[in-house]
């Protein structure tokens, strides 16, 4: 049974709002739920995806990858609310952290190199804005 995981997503620019996240992250799952906080200049969102392998190939797609404004990177990773956290996850959140007390940009942490023994989709580049999907495809009812 596949178990829910909330990312933090950083450096969130004003022109990003719920459902441009949306439409961006589902390129990797199943978002179960994305929400902006807007606290003074620190603006973020967290995104709730339907399963750890969802949010590590977001993780590994758009973290550091993805701008939503001129030179500013989005910083994608598991965030502190979220109950379960891969493996992949805490290795690029360490090296994050590490990165930004050496004053030095993050090193990227291909995810099909980090256990090239676990078999997982393939991970898509990050979307240009044409590719992102317009919406979620509609269920059935």
């Amino acid at each position: 049974m596949p178990h829910s995981v909330t990312l933090f997503v950083g450096n969130l620019s004003y022109v990003a709002n719920a459902q441009y996240l949306e439409r961006l992250f589902s390129s990797y799952g199943e978002v179960q739920q994305v929400t902006i906080n807007n606290k003074g200049h620190n603006r973020f969102a967290e995104v709730t995806f339907s399963s750890i392998d969802d949010g590590d190939a977001a993780i590994a797609a758009l973290h550091y990858r993805y701008q939503t404004a001129k030179s500013l990177p989005l910083v994608v990773l598991y965030s502190k609310k979220s109950k379960y956290v891969s493996d992949y996850g805490r290795l690029v959140g360490r090296e994050y952290r590490q990165a930004m007390e050496d004053n030095r940009l993050p090193r990227l942490i291909m995810l099909d190199q980090f256990d090239p023994h676990f078999e997982r989709s393939e991970v898509q580049p990050p979307p240009s804005e044409e590719f992102i999907p317009e919406s979620r495809p509609s269920q059935g009812i």
